[in-house]
């Protein structure tokens, strides 16, 4: 009989798809609405960025808080939140 032998390859794969599939998990399982205990509903648009120059994330936040405090989009239930990549991942440390 043949023994069967786990290819490295074929491991990688597994744990590539494995963490794919968490990842989705994560970004699903975010409903999209906070406040609920108040019985509020707000939708939560949310962005990802990497831009490192200073201050490019005050000033974007800046405008965000003002596009937040809109009397129409907060009529709408509707806030922006920025979510920003730290500069520890993308410089290594060796």
């Amino acid at each position: 009989m043949k023994k069967f032998i786990l290819h490295p390859n074929f491991m990688g794969l597994a744990l590539l798809t494995i963490s794919f599939f968490f990842s989705l998990w994560v970004v699903l399982r975010q409903t999209g609405t906070i406040d609920r205990v108040t019985g509020t509903e707000q939708r939560v648009v949310r962005f990802l960025h990497w831009q490192l120059e200073p201050g490019f994330r005050e000033a974007l936040q800046a405008v965000i808080d003002e596009y937040n405090a809109l009397p129409h989009v907060r009529a709408a239930g509707y806030t922006v939140q920025q979510i920003a990549i730290f500069r520890a991942v993308f410089t290594r440390n060796s």
